[in-house]
């Protein structure tokens, strides 16, 4: 990765406020032709205090949506009794951390897609944006790659989510082996019940909804172009952030899911 494209990731992080660009912009950077083209579109956009009253408005309804859904277990008891007490305040800020950034950067890769798709017109239906709300199957990937030094936990959980990307959650918890395994056993069988997957469809309608009212999201077609990408390069880079507008709603849920059940305000 050129200097270039690590100093972009820096100024998406520091746009979202969050420890890293998240997934869309990190997998992207590897296409510096359309990357900084498209970040230069979005982030006036992203910066904005509307942008971040939007993510927090689908943060929101993520709880709202997954309360409704489900009963959660109460994690702070088992803390304690898995010796963690003394953690437990690392643990809830890297928590509260993930579910601030989770929003923000699912709210930022469906901007990014429609920019990539060419922009919407006013009232569009943001359903007929495919695959991005796609139903939640909770299918196992079977083309995952494995870093060595990723946990096998983190990789087992990674596999069951079909996440195309690193979840920064489970990452984030890795540091905590004991906990991670106790909730991760705890909320898989939550994730997969039919509410709970309707819940994840929802959160992805919402977040579809939002952001269909960002400003200035309408990629000028010949920018990429102009920096030398390909149609081939841009194809990639659309399928590429479908797939991760696609999973991310989950990510959005289980953030929530771990934040309640840590009773986090």
């Amino acid at each position: 990765m050129d200097k270039a494209s690590q100093a972009m990731l820096l100024e998406v992080a520091g746009t979202l406020g969050s420890s890293g660009a998240g997934p869309l912009f990190t997998a992207l950077a590897r296409h510096p032709r359309v990357s900084k083209p498209l970040w230069e579109s979005l982030r006036a956009g992203a910066a904005s205090e509307e942008f971040r009253q939007r993510a927090g408005q689908l943060g929101r309804e993520s709880r709202d949506l997954l309360t409704q859904a489900c009963f959660l277990p109460d994690h702070i008891a088992n803390l304690v009794r898995l010796s963690l007490a003394d953690e437990t305040e690392a643990i809830m800020e890297s928590v509260a951390e993930q579910e601030r950034a989770a929003p923000r950067q699912a709210l930022l890769t469906q901007v990014a897609l429609r920019a990539l798709l060419g922009g919407l017109p006013s009232g569009h239906d943001p359903r007929s944006i495919p695959p991005a709300t796609a139903e939640l199957t909770l299918e196992e990937s079977e083309d995952w790659a494995e870093s060595p030094d990723t946990p096998p936990l983190v990789v087992e959980a990674e596999k069951a989510l079909g996440a195309p990307v690193p979840v920064a959650l489970l990452r984030a918890l890795a540091p905590w082996p004991g906990y991670l395994e106790y909730s991760w056993r705890k909320l898989l069988p939550l994730l997969r019940t039919p509410r709970v997957q309707e819940a994840g469809r929802q959160v992805g309608e919402v977040s579809a909804n939002l952001s269909l009212r960002f400003p200035g999201v309408a990629l000028d077609p010949g920018l990429p172009r102009t920096a030398g990408a390909t149609s081939e390069e841009l194809a990639e880079c659309r399928d590429l952030a479908a797939r991760i507008a696609a999973f991310q709603p989950l990510e959005v849920l289980l953030c929530s899911a771990y934040a309640l059940s840590l009773g986090l305000p």
